[in-house]
């Protein structure tokens, strides 16, 4: 009896390292992946204000 709740107790114990370790990745690589999207949306945001810009400049242009 003693063994085999050893064993469990074991068992348990590396389940749930092997669980934290695996959060631990896809935390990790969550964040990566939020750093990444995170300078492409300030990328397209840049270009959207250059094309609003261009296209504020070509509406006054035109007013003339």
């Amino acid at each position: 009896m003693s063994e085999k709740y050893d064993r469990v107790v074991m068992d348990k114990k590396d389940l749930k390292n092997k669980f934290d370790k695996l959060t631990a990745e896809v935390k990790k690589h969550a964040e990566i992946d939020n750093v990444v999207l995170s300078r492409k949306l300030e990328t397209e945001i840049e270009q959207l204000e250059q094309k609003e810009a261009q296209l504020h400049q070509l509406m006054q242009n035109s007013a003339l």
